[in-house]
């Protein structure tokens, strides 16, 4: 694999990490739903400013898409607002642990039946222990899990 690829996922991770807890925190000052709103709305501000500058243009980018694609946005959206709401509940940790083994056994089927334009990658055994290792981690986790607000 190459290295750098490599570094760029784990650097996104870690930004992905931040930015979901700095959104929780703003979450507790203006609610889940509205630092959602706020965060997209830098966010856009942000890639917008990007593509007039000419990073990651491309002037066609609104043709040929199917309409299902952009629905991204808005599950985007809506996800962002149930991590604020949850991770001011259940802590960072935990969360993320439920994030990431969610995410995996979902990407898992996505592969599995090839959905969304993904190449088709069997859900074999291998896969569902491992995902199930990490739910039973999420479980462990949690166990006696109490917050204390500064």
């Amino acid at each position: 694999m190459n290295t750098l690829i490599i570094l760029i996922a784990g650097l996104t991770e870690v930004l992905n990490t931040t930015s979901r807890l700095l959104n929780a925190a703003m979450g507790m000052y203006v609610g889940s739903l509205e630092a959602s709103f706020i965060n997209h709305v830098v966010g856009s501000l942000f890639a917008g400013a990007l593509i007039l500058v000419g990073i990651g243009s491309n002037a066609s980018f609104f043709q040929d898409i199917s309409f299902i694609y952009y629905l991204g946005g808005m599950i985007g959206f809506l996800m962002l607002s149930a991590n604020n709401y949850s991770t001011l509940h259940l802590g960072a940790m935990l969360v993320y642990i439920l994030f990431v083994s969610t995410q995996l056994f979902t990407s898992g089927i996505i592969e599995h039946f090839g959905l969304i334009g993904a190449p088709e990658v069997p859900f074999t055994l291998k896969r569902f222990l491992g995902i199930s290792l990490i739910i039973a981690g999420a479980f462990l986790v949690s166990q006696k899990k109490t917050l204390k607000r500064k």
